[in-house]
This record gives structure tokens, sequence and C-alpha cells, in this order.
């Protein structure tokens, strides 16, 4: 089965290069101090510590490492460790990386980077080709990029020391991608973009696409309980024949061709048959493009167009054809 899929994981971004070195005593005991928290200042709980006046200048200047290199987030307005409270203070996710590891960065370089990425075969790839069908699955997942770009990173940066990447500028956009079966791993988002529409044909495995809520025709034609998103919908019904509701326009049978189809998208170009299946998690179709009878419906709405209450609606559906 086909099915096409888009995530937003084609990432334009700057990332930055730091190499790691060995953490000294006063970052050690400031992440310490942190970790464990209090509603005293940093001096407060230094100089609880028996450390000395002497030396707070040397965790002074340690903590606005810390803070430059976006390692730690203050709350506070001031940089002075004598006026901020230590619950005011937590490690950055960069800083969770390098800290809890048990070293420092060091900058290095930032470089202009995009990157693609795969959710669903967990890879990167070189291209995004965009596809211009309304008929996408939205694939939802869970990306922790600081944690992405770093478990790739010689693959990212061609850099041989040893190193750490974190990020910022981060963009994204739309990746679309293809899946070519239903998984676990795929089974919960067409779940959640599956069309409910109902048909007993039989149709060639082969040739079935997984029918989306983004889907959407131009003009439907066909019976009411086969419905999918649609600007207009031309429906046939014997009994409901001439009456308007909103964007639906009920018909007699025009072209008896169409029967044969769930429903068929009349769009501006040429005009496409759908046969429907039920799938465990959603719909499937097959699409067959057909002979174009636009003509033969334009001047039935035409002859009739008196006999409907809201001509606008028809008129409107009408231009289209």
């Amino acid at each position: 089965m086909k099915i096409k899929a888009v995530s937003f994981s084609d990432f334009k971004c700057v990332i930055e290069v730091y190499e790691k070195e060995k953490m000294d005593l006063f970052v050690f005991l400031l992440v310490k101090v942190i970790e464990k928290g209090s509603v005293k200042t940093f001096k407060e709980v230094l100089l609880d510590l028996d450390i000395t006046d002497a030396l707070l200048y040397l965790f002074q200047n340690n903590f606005y490492y810390l803070l430059d290199n976006n390692l730690i987030v203050s709350k506070s307005d001031s940089e002075d460790i004598s006026e901020i409270v230590v619950n005011d203070v937590s490690l950055s996710d960069f800083g969770k990386l390098c800290l809890n590891s048990g070293y420092v960065p060091k900058y290095k370089e930032s470089i202009s980077k995009r990157i693609i990425y795969n959710p669903y075969k967990e890879e990167f790839v070189s291209d995004n080709v965009v596809v211009e069908d309304s008929n996408v699955v939205v694939y939802s997942y869970e990306l922790d990029f600081l944690k992405l770009i770093n478990k790739y990173k010689n693959e990212l940066v061609n850099v041989s020391d040893d190193f750490v990447l974190n990020y910022r500028e981060l963009e994204a956009s739309p990746y679309y991608f293809e899946v070519k079966k239903i998984d676990d791993k795929s089974r919960e988002c067409l779940e959640n973009n599956k069309v409910i529409v109902n048909d007993d044909k039989v149709i060639n495995d082969d040739k079935k696409e997984f029918l989306s809520s983004n889907f959407k025709c131009k003009l439907f034609y066909g019976v009411e309980s086969k419905l999918v998103n649609s600007d207009y919908y031309l429906l046939v019904s014997e009994d409901e024949k001439f009456k308007v509701q909103g964007n639906k326009v009920y018909i007699e049978d025009i072209v008896s061709d169409f029967r044969n189809f769930s429903f068929v998208d009349l769009g501006e170009l040429e005009s496409i048959g759908y046969n429907v299946c039920r799938d465990e998690v959603g719909s499937c179709i097959e699409r067959i493009k057909l002979k174009n009878y636009k003509g033969d419906i334009k001047k039935y709405l035409l002859r009739n167009k008196d006999k409907y209450k809201d001509s606008r609606v028809i008129d409107e559906i009408i231009d289209l054809l």
C-alpha cells in the first residue's frame, strides 16, 4: 500500500561545535549546588561549604562561563553570585548533556546547516521532494533535536577531535516521504489521519493508496454516504434532486459511467474516479482517470438552474466546470 506522509523534519539551523574539556573543581561544585538547590544565594551556600572569600571570584568567573555558553538558565536579572538565589538557576538541556557527563565545552566554530531527517526510517536523507497532493498523512513524532545531532555528530560535522554540538536558529519545514506498508510505527499516525468511507468493491492491492483526512476534492460527484472533503458536492439522489444545502447540490444520476465509482473528483483539468475499500486503520483508494463529462453536467445544471432555490451555488459550480 502506498502512503504519502509528511513530517516537519527538514531543518535549517546553525550548528555550534564545542571541544570537550575536563571539568575543574569550581564548575563541579557549582553544578552540584544547582542540582541540590537552595533558597540561599550562591555566595551564601559556598560560604557554608567553607569556601573562603578569596576564592569566590573564581566561582564568579566560572558562573559567567556557564551562563555565556548557555549551559545554565537563570531567572535572575543579576549575574552576581552574591545576589542570585540558587533555585533561580537550572541546567539547560545543553548543560545537562555536557556537565552531567563530566566535561565543559569550549567553543570552536559555528556552521550553517540543513539537516533532513526521515523519522520513519530514523535516518538522515540528502533531498526533499515536495509532494503536490492533498492526500498526505501527517507523521507525528517526538524528536529531541539536541540528542539527535549529537548521536550522529560525526555524520554532520567533519571534526576529528572529541567534540559536542549545540544549535540555534532552528527552523523546521515539511519533509515528504513514502511509507509502503502499515506497521506498528505508522499505525497510530494513520489512525489520526484516516477518512471513514465505506465500499464493498475489491480493488487491486498494488494500486491502493491510503486516504487521509487531508485529502480534498474540488468538486465531488457521488452519493452522500461516501463523502470526503470537497469544496462543492454534486450528490446523486432521486428523492432529494434540486435541493441545495450549503455547498451540497442534489442532482439526478447524470453520468451513468460514474456509477461504478464511490465518488468522482471533477478537478480543474480532469475527472478522476475513486474506488474505496475499508482498511483496518482507515480507507484505501484506487484512482482511475476518467473521460470528462463536465459538459454534460454543466448542461444539466444550466437546464435545471431555475429548479434550485439557491442559484448562487449552482453558478459557482458551473464556473468550475
